[in-house]
């Protein structure tokens, strides 16, 4: 099965000239802001899973008014997907990715098993994008 990507642009004039100039120190830059981004998203994603933040845990209401046992609110199940997101990079490229066979069953649906889209990977690139930009413009600048 191919993956699918999504990519965010960034306008590369100034990092151009400076790859011109310091090819070496401008590498090591775009490195670190591409590993910080895709901590970032990784997390973003982690945290949409969980819709109501990381490890939020609030209490059930049972019969009777009674309290009993913590339940997770969130869409995750057993946590081993949420627990399989990872990020890499690779070239000049930062993955954010899981390994498991039905992650992509999970963000896109599946009519086999009715599995509606959950869009967690989308959403949390979307919604980070623009501080993506800006943590790769800044660690270009310093």
């Amino acid at each position: 099965m191919a993956r699918k990507g999504y990519s965010i642009k960034i306008d590369t004039k100034q990092a151009e000239q400076m790859f011109a100039k310091q090819p070496e120190i401008f590498t090591k830059k775009l490195l670190l802001g591409l590993q910080k981004s895709g901590r970032l998203v990784e997390t973003a994603v982690k945290d949409d899973m969980t819709k109501s933040g990381p490890w939020r845990i609030i209490p059930r209401q049972v019969a009777k008014g009674k309290i009993r046992g913590p339940i997770v609110t969130d869409s995750v199940d057993t946590g081993i997907l949420r627990a399989s997101v990872s990020h890499k990079v690779k070239g000049l490229t930062a993955e954010i990715f899981s390994n498991l066979e039905y992650a992509h069953a999970i963000e896109f649906g599946s009519q086999g098993t009715g599995t509606k889209p959950r869009r967690h990977f989308r959403t949390a690139l979307a919604k980070q994008k623009e501080n993506v930009i800006n943590i790769i413009k800044n660690s270009l600048k310093n």
